[in-house]
């Protein structure tokens, strides 16, 4: 039976400011990789949708992976952390990641909260679940040179840190991380999830079908994120206006029903991504227009020489 999805996590996600850090585009191959971790109820959207071009902070990603992991169960019962910078909404997710030995501090009682999460950071802490040891006699890698091993186990092809890491990255390393083999286990971390009841073989089928950007028939969508599978969920977009003359300010206004049923009126992911982009560009440029007059405006830019 599949665990129920945690309201607190929900909230948590929810609470995380969307401006943390700066935005960098994102693929539609993301998009449907989220989708597809979003139908198996593996990771949920904010209040903004799945945010995939936004980088995240350490809590923000320990956060993401506990949920990925399928342990938000387990959250409230780990042992206390030792850290005095976490937030009360992310307790129970750093202690979970602390005390299972996927996460450490950054000192005996910091745990780094808003500092930017790497993807050093997260592939280290991904293979630290899937049994990978980066510590004793028998390490496997070390902590800050996770590359080697996480190309070898397949999930990433990078071969160092490109300065640049975001949801959408961090979902893709995890959707690959579900066909990676265990250490010393004769089973992926898929096959492992499965076993615990987090998902059933026939919701994996499902949600691989998904992230190729195939469609399948579930008779609604699965999660809060932005959805992935069943069409419409009743957003209140006007029927008789196209949903690319929509405005990035008026994207926004909208609630993640809302933001769903506009997705969904794109042809495709391709379309929605490209409507995307281009609506958050030009509300971007506009903010740095100034009217000084009557159908008169200086950009700021121009003013300031740059």
């Amino acid at each position: 039976m599949k665990k129920a999805v945690s309201m607190a996590l929900t909230a948590a996600l929810l609470a995380v400011p969307a401006t943390t850090m700066p935005a960098a585009a994102y693929s539609s191959t993301q998009q449907n990789t989220a989708e597809a971790l979003n139908h198996l109820e593996l990771f949920l959207g904010t209040g903004s949708g799945f945010e995939l071009d936004r980088q995240m902070t350490r809590v923000e990603g320990v956060t993401m992976l506990v949920r990925m992991l399928g342990l938000e169960d387990e959250a409230d019962k780990a042992p206390a952390h030792p850290f005095q910078d976490v937030d009360d909404w992310a307790d129970d997710y750093v202690s979970c990641a602390w005390s299972e030995g996927l996460s450490n501090g950054v000192s005996s009682i910091r745990f780094g909260s808003t500092m930017e999460l790497s993807e050093t950071m997260f592939l280290t802490m991904t293979l630290r679940a899937l049994g990978y040891e980066d510590s004793g006699e028998a390490a496997d890698f070390t902590w800050d040179k996770p590359y080697a091993l996480a190309k070898q186990v397949g999930l990433t092809d990078a071969d160092s840190d490109n300065g640049t890491f975001t949801r959408g990255d961090a979902v893709e390393v995890f959707w690959n991380a579900l066909s990676a083999d265990m250490e010393d286990v004769d089973k992926t971390l898929s096959d492992q999830l499965i076993e615990d009841g987090v998902f059933t073989s026939a919701e994996l089928a499902e949600a691989r079908k998904i992230q190729k950007g195939e469609s399948i028939s579930t008779g609604g969508s699965s999660g809060s994120g932005g959805g992935s599978t069943g069409g419409n969920t009743g957003g209140t977009t006007t029927p008789d206006k196209a949903p690319e003359d929509y405005t990035w300010e008026e994207y926004q206004a909208m609630t993640p029903a809302e933001q769903e049923a506009l997705y969904y009126r794109f042809g495709s992911v391709s379309d929605f991504y490209t409507w995307y982009n281009a609506a958050k560009e030009e509300y971007e440029e506009s903010q740095n227009v100034i009217e000084i007059g009557p159908g008169e405006s200086v950009d700021l830019g121009d003013l300031l020489g740059q």
